[in-house]
């Protein structure tokens, strides 16, 4: 049973390094983290993303490198060094994002609404259960993570240039 596991676990480590091998590598947008040393956020070209200018607009969608210091949404031309903000926003999220906005206010208001009609027992057991569920679909959707140029440095790479410089730097130079 032990040399099936072995074999197992070497035919997918083939496999898989022969499929990473063939793969070109995908531009992309390089974030580093000023704070955390060796922290370094991807985004592939083609994801979705949604970028803050400097002139507060925002813009949704689909990116693609133009050169190394533009990238482009729909038709809109963005220079790196006039964004305010980047955030990854998947389809998924964008859907889902406004039906928790929605639950989450009802919810809240539902449970405020039963603490004001009947103050006892039986209210208040409406307006904690509100505040359970609402507040933390009201919270998490307004909380996500964006990345910005105090703490990021943004830039236009590869993959493999990535990867490259990763195992440059994890070298031992030690004696």
């Amino acid at each position: 049973m032990k040399k099936i596991i072995q074999f197992i676990l070497i035919l997918c480590v083939q496999l898989w390094s022969c499929f990473a091998i063939g793969q070109d590598a995908v531009p992309g947008i390089k974030m580093i983290n000023h704070y955390k040393e060796n922290s370094i956020e991807f985004l592939e070209q083609g994801r979705r993303i949604k970028v803050i200018a400097y002139d507060d607009e925002r813009i949704v969608g689909n990116f693609k490198i133009i050169d190394s210091k533009t990238i482009q949404i729909d038709t809109i031309k963005i220079m790196l060094s006039d964004i305010k903000g980047i955030r990854k926003a998947s389809t998924a999220s964008a859907i889902l994002e406004p039906l928790a906005y929605i639950y989450g206010t009802l919810s809240v208001a539902a449970g405020t609404a039963a603490i004001i009609l009947d103050p006892t027992f039986f209210g208040s057991i409406f307006f904690v259960a509100g505040l359970i569920t609402g507040a933390p679909l009201i919270l998490i959707p307004a909380l996500k993570r964006t990345f910005k140029p105090e703490g990021y440095t943004f830039e236009i790479q590869t993959q493999q240039e990535i990867d490259a410089s990763t195992v440059k730097n994890n070298v031992n130079t030690s004696p």
